[in-house]
């Protein structure tokens, strides 16, 4: 607080370092000290359950597709073209297109089981896949989510 007839505008540092010092010595304590603890009040005990009496069910490991080393040759063809691979069961080519236009071929396209890709899945991507019952897809990255196409990045073969 500015003394009388001063603005706190027009104070000086010195006369700022002598009000500051001048309240801390007027300060009252904030909040009243407590001489006596409070009582504890007493809770009823939980039960504890052991965690090997509730098994936590987990996801089936996803099994990564037989012969990875084809699927690696595969994957290193394509990368920097920006195209996917649309595999038949054998893992036998059945056509090669461009990621941009995957969801739309995946429409048209029948016995189709894998796709090898260069770039990231898509939700789309995804998407079109399960409709299209592939059951892999092998790309640069996985998705954060659980999809029902298993997805694979390079570095799983």
């Amino acid at each position: 607080k500015a003394p009388d007839g001063k603005e706190v505008e027009e104070l000086t540092q010195k006369e700022i370092i002598q009000a500051l010092r001048g309240k801390s010595k007027d300060v009252k304590p904030s909040r009243p000290s407590r001489t006596t603890r409070p009582s504890r009040t007493t809770r009823p005990s939980r039960t504890i359950t052991n965690r090997s009496e509730s098994p936590r069910l987990r996801a089936p490991r996803k099994q990564i597709p037989r012969d990875t080393s084809h699927l690696k040759e595969l994957k290193e063809e394509i990368v920097g073209d920006g195209a996917a691979l649309i595999l038949d069961e054998k893992l036998q080519t059945l056509g090669r297109v461009p990621v941009t236009e995957l969801a739309s071929t995946l429409e048209d396209i029948d016995g189709a089981h894998a796709i090898v890709m260069d770039g990231k899945t898509n939700a789309a991507i995804i998407k079109a896949a399960d409709s299209a019952e592939i059951k892999y897809i092998i790309a640069d990255k996985k998705p954060t989510k659980d999809t029902a196409v298993q997805v694979y990045s390079g570095s799983d073969l």
